[in-house]
């Protein structure tokens, strides 16, 4: 994240001791204090001076599934930065808590496979391409199935520079994908889940199938 403060008067810029700003992500009500605890894991802001009381600052955030409580963290979160000024012995001698417009959409992580056989195959014959979607369970720590995803089975012919979408797949109960096509072609065999708003988008490796 990239932000600007701007200090009161009586601070400056000059000593970067004597000053801090940390911003941070809530799904609460408000930005309250403490409340820059209960999100993710924000590295130390890193900032330079624009003049004697405005200063530029930078900083990294990491979510770990442990700090996820639920899967319904999968939400915009709101943006709040606490600013301190340090007196001279290290004291906290104010702080303040700012609110800022906008949001970040936390998504679940996705992951897709594919398997298509059988191969080599003859051309003209019938390839079952199979494959799962899953995504991230912050409950359960560990990756379940999507279910009711429509997903599309892409393919690259041999020599060719782009996939085109063959034909779109309704994920099962258990994030389970089956389909099957006529083989015409070498090529390259793939499943493209797009997203939803809380669940991020996936793309498999791929599966190169031989034509004979």
């Amino acid at each position: 994240m990239s932000f600007r403060i701007n200090l009161p008067s009586g601070s400056s810029t000059a000593h970067p001791g004597t000053y801090e700003a940390t911003p941070y992500l809530y799904n609460g009500t408000s930005a309250t204090k403490g409340a820059q605890y209960n999100g993710p894991y924000v590295t130390d802001a890193l900032c330079h001076a624009v003049t004697d009381r405005i200063a530029d600052c930078t900083a990294v955030m990491r979510f770990w599934p442990d700090q996820m409580r639920s899967n319904g963290d999968a939400t915009t979160w709101k943006i709040g930065v606490v600013t301190r000024l340090y007196g001279p012995h290290a004291e906290i001698k104010a702080e303040e808590i700012k609110t800022v417009f906008g949001g970040v959409q936390v998504r679940r992580w996705a992951k897709a496979i594919v398997n298509a056989a059988p191969e080599p195959v003859k051309k003209g014959r019938t390839l079952t391409v199979t494959g799962t979607l899953t995504r991230a369970d912050w409950v359960k720590r560990k990756y379940t199935g999507v279910a009711e995803a429509s997903v599309q089975l892409q393919f690259r012919k041999k020599g060719a520079a782009a996939y085109s979408t063959v034909k779109t797949v309704k994920s099962s109960s258990t994030g389970s994908l089956k389909t099957t096509v006529t083989a015409s072609a070498d090529g390259y065999w793939r499943w493209n889940f797009g997203g939803w708003h809380t669940t991020g988008a996936a793309i498999s490796p791929v599966d190169y199938i031989d034509v004979n």
